[in-house]
């Protein structure tokens, strides 16, 4: 099994210990745990991992005696616990990199913090686009300014050294920085985790477009409607067949002057009625 530094999602990483030791040992049962944690329902464990109720922090402790953590995997368990269950942007930055802090001293392996940080802010990507449209050389200044909400000099400048040390964009002998036709991953374990993160950066950015940008300058829609289950998955699969298409012309526009986010989000906001006409 990985080490409990592989994980960005506990529920992942205490399912994934629970199998391990059921191999190890048959008796090892959500009945046990639930004895072990002094809850007094067996099935609450069982929800946690699937994610249908969140782990108090209180348990934590007694968690990590379960499966014989030691501090530092206790300590890593306890902020990777608050950090899925955050919802505040800011604060989710902060414990993630605390997180990260953890891996870089363990040096766990398939996770490379070069690779990852592209994730976690949204103007690393939007950088590596706005090289495809203009000459740049060092003017973090300028190239800081250009983006809207403005970044920092500084974190321009953190941004295109990361991006041309993973490999997605490069000096040319000219000088001036140009993206490759290389892909990023930071591996299943991670990335998932992360791009909820940046996720949630677009969906703030998002919110205040309504008010920031003119509305000549943006297209912002909403929809509500019924749907089965089947349905809504046909609706994803023309959701995904339109970023293709998004994607197509955006790569043959020969007149691109400026770096657009377009956020597509597709989400319930009822729980399934039961009692609902078929």
């Amino acid at each position: 099994m990985k080490t409990i530094f592989e994980y960005l999602d506990y529920r992942k990483y205490l399912a994934d210990s629970v199998l391990e030791r059921k191999r190890i040992n048959s008796h090892f049962s959500y009945r046990f745990i639930s004895q072990h944690l002094g809850l007094k329902s067996s099935a609450f464990f069982n929800c946690v991992i699937k994610g249908k109720k969140k782990l108090p922090e209180t348990l934590v402790p007694k968690i990590a005696e379960l499966l014989k953590l030691d501090e530092i995997e206790k300590e890593y368990l306890l902020i990777m616990v608050k950090y899925n269950h955050c919802v505040d942007t800011a604060e989710r930055e902060e414990l993630f990199r605390k997180l990260e802090g953890f891996v870089k001293r363990k040096k766990a392996r398939h996770v490379s913090p070069e690779h990852y940080r592209v994730f976690t802010q949204w103007f690393y990507v939007a950088i590596r686009e706005m090289l495809r449209i203009v000459r740049f050389k060092d003017d973090f200044h300028s190239l800081a300014a250009s983006l809207w909400p403005k970044i920092k000099n500084k974190e321009a400048r953190e941004a295109v050294q990361t991006l041309e040390k993973i490999g997605f964009i490069k000096r040319g002998d000219d000088g001036y920085y140009r993206p490759l036709e290389s892909q990023i991953t930071t591996g299943d374990v991670w990335e998932s985790e992360l791009i909820k993160n940046l996720q949630i950066q677009y969906a703030e950015m998002g919110k205040n477009a309504i008010v920031t940008v003119p509305k000549n300058k943006r297209d912002i829609s909403n929809l509500t409607f019924c749907a089965s289950e089947e349905t809504m998955h046909r609706i994803a699969d023309e959701i995904a067949a339109l970023r293709r298409k998004i994607l197509a012309l955006a790569d043959n526009d020969p007149k691109a002057g400026a770096v657009y986010q377009c956020n597509m989000q597709l989400f319930p906001i009822s729980r399934e009625l039961k009692g609902a006409d078929q």
